[in-house]
C-alpha cells in the first residue's frame, strides 16, 4: 500500500510569514521616503510663497554728502548736483542718495565724498570701504599732526584721498599759511612732488 509524501507544513508557513513581513517594511519604507519627500516639497512651497520684504525708503529721510575735495564736486543722481568747496555739505531724499550712489559709485568709494549716514552706508555694503577711509574730520585734522603720523596716514590712503591731502598742502602754502616744513620734505619725496617751492617757499 502506497502512502502519500506528508509536506512540513508549518516551515511553509514559518517562510510565508517571513516573507509578508519583508514586504511590509519595505512598503512602509517606500511611504515613509514619499512623506518625505513631499514634506520637503511642501516647506519649499511655503518659503516661496511667502512676500519678500523690500526696505521701504522713508520719505522724510535725508542723507548728508560731504565734499573732501579741494575744488566743486559733482555727483550724478536723478540729475547733475554739484558741492562747491571742501567741507561743504548738501543733504539729498534717500531715493536721491540712492541713484547718485549708483551714478557716482568712484566718487563714493574713492573717498571724494563722504557719507555721514552710517545705516545708509551699511545698507549699501559700503562699511568695509568706509573703513579705510579718511572722514572730514580726519582731513581737517591731518596737517595739524607731526610728520611721521601725516606719513602714515598718507601711506594707507589710497590714490584718490592721497591727492586730495596734496591739494590741501599746496592750498595752505599759497594761502601763505604755515605747514610743517618736515611734512613738506616727507610729502616732497613720496609724491615726487616739490612742494617745498610752492607758494611762499618759491621766492628766493
Amino acid at each position: 500500500m502506497a502512502y502519500a509524501k506528508k509536506t512540513d507544513t508549518t516551515a511553509t508557513k514559518v517562510e510565508n510569514k517571513e516573507s509578508t513581513v519583508d514586504n511590509e517594511n519595505a512598503l512602509l519604507k517606500q511611504q515613509i521616503e514619499e512623506m518625505k519627500a513631499q514634506m520637503a516639497l511642501m516647506s519649499q512651497m511655503i518659503t516661496n510663497q511667502q512676500p519678500k520684504v523690500e526696505k521701504q525708503s522713508d520719505p522724510n529721510k535725508r542723507i548728508e554728502f560731504i565734499n573732501l575735495t579741494h575744488g566743486t564736486l559733482v555727483l550724478r543722481g536723478s540729475r547733475i548736483h554739484e558741492i562747491v568747496g571742501q567741507f561743504n555739505k548738501r543733504d539729498f531724499s534717500e531715493n536721491e542718495a540712492q541713484l547718485i550712489l549708483n551714478n557716482s559709485h568712484n566718487a563714493v568709494v574713492n573717498g571724494l565724498v563722504y557719507i555721514t549716514d552710517a545705516d545708509f552706508v551699511k545698507e549699501n555694503n559700503l562699511s568695509t570701504v568706509y573703513e579705510s577711509l579718511l572722514n572730514d574730520n580726519d582731513l581737517k585734522t591731518i596737517l595739524n599732526q607731526n610728520a611721521n603720523k601725516v606719513i602714515e596716514i598718507y601711506q594707507n590712503c589710497n590714490e584718490s584721498q592721497r591727492k586730495i591731502i596734496l591739494d590741501m598742502v599746496e592750498n595752505q602754502q599759497l594761502n601763505t599759511q604755515d605747514v610743517d616744513a618736515n611734512i613738506l620734505m616727507k610729502l616732497s619725496e613720496l609724491s615726487k612732488k616739490d612742494l617745498m617751492r610752492i607758494g611762499k617757499y618759491d621766492e628766493e
